[in-house]
């Protein structure tokens, strides 16, 4: 069995060396490395083509992503120019524990008939220092099991990861090669690691690893996220408004990702054996097309901040305000609105 690295890259040069090295001494080696590249600006190819130049025991293939962009098409730009049966996922800017391959392929030999593995990872801050807990302890609350290995499977799983949400970390997983056939092309407000595990769901089940096998470093500098607070005053009123619209713009690429997941959920029950997803799939469907408008979704935001007393906090009247904004939601389009109050 040939196995195989998908790495995806942007602008990746702080971190992207640790991570190869850390692949490259595993005790158990891997047959090829695919690196997608999505547009770095920086010295990513530059290190690439370095580990590529001295690199005599394993095979780096770097490919460029030029038709479109985002992590899922990076991802499965790489996937396509790989030849491996056995693929991980992994990310630019974590680091591999030197057994994390040798664990995968053991828990493979033992387990031969599923199609997705994953592992517990140490979480780290941006100099690898652990922060006292593992991935699992985040993210798995399903986790039942002090056991090396459980395979976790039926309506409960499927369950698990329709209505709460993903519990496999894509740089913590690897998957056979017939699984990311079934599932790219993805749409891209889903994700690919999430898809693949319902994927296997729904197809005989998951075998997780209960061993932290990778640095899970975390950038808290990139976190980001809209302020909950209202129209402070006028002269932050402009913010303000365009903080709405990128609300009611973040809200819809909420509704779109759980219409497409649920489309895709659907999709993988060939058998029809868990008929609560129809009901979940028809839900966001309902869902997508009543709040396809833009400014619907900012509307009702709107009416939600005037009921809550939001628009008194500005110095001229609140009722003023929100005719003003509820003019400029109903009757000009996003792009537009966009465009005047950056302007402002």
């Amino acid at each position: 069995m040939k196995i195989g690295v998908l790495l995806a890259t942007f602008n990746g040069e702080k971190y992207l060396k640790e991570q190869l090295d850390s692949i490259f001494h595993q005790t158990k080696q891997v047959d090829e490395i695919v690196i997608s590249d999505d547009g770095s600006s920086d010295n990513t190819i530059c290190i690439i083509n370095e580990y590529i130049k001295m690199s005599n025991s394993i095979p780096i293939k770097l490919v460029f992503n030029r038709e479109k962009h985002g992590v899922i098409y990076n991802i499965e730009n790489a996937f396509r120019h790989s030849s491996a049966d056995f693929l991980f996922f992994c990310d630019q800017d974590d680091v591999w524990k030197a057994s994390k391959v040798e664990s995968f392929y053991k828990a493979l030999e033992e387990f031969p008939d599923y199609k997705l593995y994953f592992s517990n990872a140490t979480l780290t801050d941006e100099k690898l220092e652990p922060l006292g807990q593992g991935v699992w302890d985040v993210y798995f609350s399903y986790r039942k099991f002090t056991s090396e290995y459980c395979v976790l499977c039926g309506e409960e799983l499927v369950k698990k990861l329709s209505f709460d949400g993903n519990i496999v970390t894509g740089m913590s997983a690897a998957v056979r090669r017939e699984v990311l056939n079934e599932i790219f092309p993805l749409d891209p407000d889903v994700l690919h690691d999430e898809i693949a595990a319902f994927y296997c769901s729904v197809n005989g089940g998951l075998v997780a690893i209960n061993e932290e096998t990778a640095f899970y470093r975390q950038h808290t500098q990139n976190i980001v996220g809209l302020s909950g607070s209202a129209f402070v005053s006028n002269d932050k009123r402009r913010n303000s408004i365009l903080g709405l619209i990128k609300y009611s713009d973040q809200n819809m690429a909420i509704v779109n990702s759980m219409y497409y997941k649920s489309k895709a959920f659907l999709s993988f029950d060939k058998l029809q054996k868990y008929p609560f997803l129809k009901s979940r799939y028809q839900f966001y469907k309902n869902k997508r097309d009543i709040s396809q408008c833009n400014k619907i979704a900012a509307l009702f935001r709107m009416i939600g901040l005037l009921f809550n007393g939001e628009y008194k906090r500005n110095e001229i009247s609140y009722l003023k305000c929100f005719i003003l904004d509820l003019a400029m939601v109903l009757f000009v389009g996003t792009k537009k609105r966009k465009k005047y109050f950056s302007e402002y």
